[in-house]
């Protein structure tokens, strides 16, 4: 058994070594904290002791009995420098502050790039891995409109909403925050692997994981809620009734921290999640002004800049060669297109968001003022 005076380490690295035993939750951790008030005390105590405090039980004081605790702390230790990761845990007086009023706030956090100031205000923007394009263009818009007027915009580093997020605020100039389901040394998903380096250099990547953790469907849920207890609020954009999003959201209304969702289209699947909440009392999300009246410690007097736009698509391209400032029908650009109506709206609203066409009465679609002759 270790004894304080063995333990390899400082409590700082106590906390490390207690954060990747097996069985040892966050929770579980901070219950031993409180009980013994010193994370050095936790390895100098007796397994039948550590096993009594409220939920730990045998199996994980057995676990931490035989964990290699040196050796574990070399090889971490190694993987930090190597990657040019730095380590905050539960006693510094860095950790963010927000984070650490959740219950089960995690006791360790990996960081690689800078951590945002800790008087700027943090809000997630989630959703769907396998966005449409009006959701990836809102939440680009939204992360880019919002990191301008001073806020830090989190989330998770997945391909979709996630991803489109992050570089609308990366975008603006602004402060963004990726927390990993993963080690820091592994790059999830694999596409997302050029805005990972990007974060690296001008932003900043947050897991508590240690070096190596690969991603599991367990893992996931874990990071949502570090995404959602960064922040003072958090926007659902786009989501099915099982969408990992939503479990973001539940774990910021569990955290006491605001809900927006973005409606989509009656009967879409990805617009089920948002519809959802918007019913159970969550608020209804058009425009970033909506986030500005519930969040008063955002900077309200900074004036958007202008922020450049991701590239049309083939089909955005071709379905606005047919527009004309005149106006189409939905009918004449089926017939001109050779599309049915159900494939022309998702470039049509795409159109929209950038302020390239604009929609009469009457299902009609001409261009905006400040658009070509189509």
């Amino acid at each position: 058994m270790i004894s304080s005076q063995s333990f390899p380490g400082s409590p700082r690295d106590a906390l490390r070594v207690l954060n990747a035993v097996s069985g040892f939750t966050n929770r579980k951790i901070i219950r031993l904290l409180r009980h013994f008030g010193d994370p050095l005390a936790i390895f100098a105590a007796d397994p039948t002791e550590i096993e009594r405090v409220a939920g730990v039980g045998r199996a994980s004081a057995l676990n931490l009995l035989h964990f290699y605790s040196d050796d574990f702390l070399r090889k971490d230790n190694a993987a930090v420098s190597s990657n040019g990761a730095s380590v905050l845990t539960w006693l510094d007086d860095a950790y963010p502050a927000l984070l650490k009023e959740i219950p089960d706030a995690p006791v360790v956090l990996y960081f690689r790039g800078n951590l945002p100031p800790a008087a700027m205000p943090a809000l997630a923007i989630v959703g769907s891995r396998h966005c449409s394009v009006y959701g990836r263009e809102n939440a680009y818009r939204m992360a880019a409109d919002l990191a301008e007027r001073g806020a830090v915009i989190v989330s998770g580093m997945a391909q979709g909403v996630d991803a489109a997020a992050h570089r609308g605020a990366l975008a603006s100039g602004g402060k963004t925050v990726g927390v990993l389901g993963c080690g820091l040394d592994i790059v999830y998903p694999e596409c997302n692997r050029e805005l990972f380096r990007e974060m690296e250099r001008q932003a900043c990547l947050i897991s508590e994981f240690p070096f190596g953790s690969r991603p599991t469907r367990f893992s996931f849920p874990r990071r949502n809620r570090i995404v959602s207890g960064l922040s003072l609020g958090t926007l659902v954009v786009e989501a099915s009734l099982r969408s990992g999003a939503l479990i973001t959201a539940a774990f910021a209304l569990e955290q006491g921290r605001e809900v927006f969702a973005l409606p989509g289209r009656v009967g879409d699947r990805q617009s089920e999640g948002p519809l959802s909440l918007i019913r159970q009392g969550a608020k209804l999300l058009v425009s970033i002004d909506d986030v500005l009246e519930e969040i008063p410690a955002l900077n309200k007097n900074v004036a958007p800049s202008s922020v450049p736009d991701l590239p049309l698509d083939e089909l955005e391209q071709g379905v606005l060669g047919f527009v004309k400032t005149s106006g189409r029908t939905l009918e004449d650009l089926e017939l001109l297109t050779g599309l049915p109506s159900f494939l022309l709206l998702r470039p049509l609203l795409a159109l929209q968001i950038r302020g390239l066409v604009n929609e009469l009465p009457g299902s009609i679609y001409c261009l905006s003022a400040g658009s070509k002759e189509g």
